[in-house]
Formats: structure tokens, sequence, C-alpha cells
């Protein structure tokens, strides 16, 4: 690999993070500024602008383009029904509330819930780019992002809405530029 084929691969993999950020973080922007009552709707018009901005870094087709859309925005709707949802109720049904409020743990709900927000929108993007092995590395680059930038931004979703609208484009400039970086590496 010659100096200018090393060139053209980091200028990808610096234009897929940076469309990430934007894309995820304009997706929080726009959710939590419109839909700042509905929880559920931010995270899938973070993955729909999210999926549409690392399709336009990898230059694919406008079909492709569509289907990084869907499968952004379903793969938190996903996550949601098959493991926030069931897990929720578990945990209170054996009394995890009292224990969450005895000891304030409202940071790591928020660590939980973009865990699972950066795991779903990963792995379902991964899956339609490039198979079973992207949607691992993507689906664990989400959950880290995702999650660490909502545990650090938890503070600020204190109903406050311009604090809330801060926290969402936060976790998805933070979130979707770790998987910018997975998608072309």
């Amino acid at each position: 690999m010659n100096g200018n084929d090393r060139l053209k691969l980091k200028m990808q993999f610096l234009k897929s993070t940076i469309l990430g950020a934007v894309g995820f973080g304009l997706g929080g922007f726009i959710g939590a500024r419109l839909f700042s009552g509905a929880l559920m709707l931010i995270p899938v018009l973070m993955g729909a602008f999210g999926g549409i901005a690392l399709g336009i870094s990898l230059k694919i087709t406008k079909r492709q383009l569509a289907s990084l859309a869907f499968w952004g925005a379903s793969g938190f709707i996903i996550v949601y029904f098959t493991m926030i949802l069931p897990l929720y109720v578990l945990l209170t049904s054996i009394g995890f509330e009292s224990f969450s409020d005895r000891f304030g743990t409202e940071t790591w709900h928020m660590f939980f819930l973009g865990a699972a927000i950066g795991a779903g929108t990963g792995a379902a993007l991964g899956m339609v780019l490039d198979g079973k092995r992207l949607a691992v590395r993507l689906a664990i680059a989400g959950l880290l992002g995702f999650g660490i930038a909502q545990f650090v931004t938890a503070p600020l979703y204190s109903g406050l809405t311009p604090m809330y609208v801060l926290g969402w484009s936060l976790t998805g400039i933070f979130g979707g530029s770790c998987l910018g970086m997975v998608v072309k590496s």
C-alpha cells in the first residue's frame, strides 16, 4: 500500500467519523426538540439520520441509503421490544425500582438506555452494510459510545428543554462518531 492509498483510507475514516457524529447528533437534536415527551421517538430519529449520514460517507446507492435509514430507525425499536421492555418488567417485578431509588442510580439507567440504543442501531446498520462481522463490531462500538455518552450527559436530562436537547445532541455526536470510526476501519 503506497502513501496515496493510506491517505485515502485516513480521509475515508475521518469522513465517516465526522458524518456519523453529524447525522446522529442532528437526529438527537431534532428528536429532542420535537419529541421531548416521547422518549422512544428520539433514538428512532437518531438512527434514521445516522444511517443516512453513514451511507453518504460510504458512497452507496439511494436504495441502500433508504435501507440504512429504515434499519437505523428500526434497530432501537427491535431492541426496545426484545430487551429493554422485558428487562424493565422483570426488574420492577422483583423490586429493582426501590433499590435504584435508594442508591440514586438514575445515571446507570441512562447508561443502559444508551447502550441499548447503540447496540441495536449498530447491529442493524452492520447487518445491512456487511453482515454479521460488521454488525458485531458496530453493536459493540454503539453500546460503548452511546452508553458512555448517556452516562456522562445524564445530569442534563433534568427537564429543562435546552439542556435536554443538548444531552441528546451530545449523545448522538459521541455515539455516532464511534459508529463512524468502526464502519470504515
